[in-house]
């Protein structure tokens, strides 16, 4: 307790704490703000041809007949993360909601693979080969889609655009999807295949480094067998060591553990039906256009 009460007593802690507060307060009156903010995240797998393929120029890619330069299984999650909900008559006429493909791409077909409520009444229109529209009623904060998306061009090259009332900066890219990255793989073992479970113990053992050297003079104190007795001066570089390198330790898994967090809703996340790694992605899309093939010569 005198450790604490000295450490209370010094003039710093109470300016980082007045800083604290005056960043705590913005922080919370920002969030108090209500606002409409649609995001989107997405997941691409190029299947057949694209870049570095090897094929002779007899060898020709179609899909239901048409030749194209690749094949490409792209997933796209879009929601409402804002605080307000989202009309359908929100979205401007001049500059509609979809997803936009080059002139030269074409969008091969298109899946709704999860979506919130089905009162939402998405649909996937497609006005042109490398427009799909994306048309809702309305979105509740929280409400979204998950669609599946194949087509003819680079997954780098799927666009997510259009204008919304109440959203002047437009949509939100939030990168790629997490579950591409946290997805359980069979062919790595443990821990190499969880590395979520990496970052949390880099975290944890990081903040543990800060613990201890905040604390260490007490430690002193409670075990005295298990320390030598420091120089005043060395004793305070060992804490301060202690602490920074915890900071440090701590910093980079716990910046991945942000970065890479599931920020859409959880009934949003694909199934390994659905393809939710890259590995089930390929085989789940090959499915597909094997059975589209297969029905397409039938026919």
């Amino acid at each position: 307790m005198d450790y604490v009460r000295t450490l209370l007593s010094q003039g710093w802690v109470g300016t980082v704490v007045g800083l604290a507060g005056i960043v705590l307060a913005i922080v919370f009156y920002l969030r108090s703000k209500r606002k409409a903010k649609l995001a989107f995240q997405h997941y691409h797998v190029t299947l057949v041809g694209g870049r570095g393929a090897a094929f002779p120029d007899e060898v020709e890619i179609r899909f239901l007949g048409t030749a194209v330069p690749r094949i490409t299984a792209s997933k796209i999650v879009i929601w409402n993360c804002g605080d307000r909900t989202i009309n359908g008559s929100d979205v401007v006429a001049g500059d509609p909601l979809r997803l936009e493909l080059s002139d030269a791409g074409r969008i091969l077909k298109h899946t709704i693979l999860r979506q919130t409520r089905s009162v939402n009444g998405w649909r996937l229109d497609q006005p042109a080969p490398n427009l799909l529209s994306l048309v809702f009623e309305f979105l509740d904060p929280g409400d979204g889609i998950c669609a599946e998306v194949i087509h003819s061009e680079a997954g780098t090259k799927l666009d997510c655009k259009g204008t919304i009332k109440g959203m002047p900066a437009g949509m939100s890219n939030y990168g790629r999807a997490p579950w591409s990255v946290y997805r359980h793989r069979r062919s790595a073992p443990f821990p190499l295949s969880r590395p979520h479970f990496i970052y949390v113990i880099g975290v944890v053992f990081g903040f543990a480094m800060i613990f201890y050297g905040l604390l260490r003079p007490s430690f002193a104190q409670w075990f005295p067998a298990m320390f030598v007795p420091d120089d005043p001066i060395d004793l305070q570089k060992i804490r301060w060591g202690f602490v920074v390198g915890g900071l440090l330790y701590a910093a980079f898994p716990g910046f991945l553990l942000w970065s890479r967090r599931r920020r859409y809703p959880a009934v949003l996340e694909p199934t390994l039906e659905d393809g939710g790694d890259e590995q089930d992605t390929e085989r789940g899309a090959a499915k597909q256009l094997q059975a589209t093939d297969d029905a397409s010569r039938r026919s």
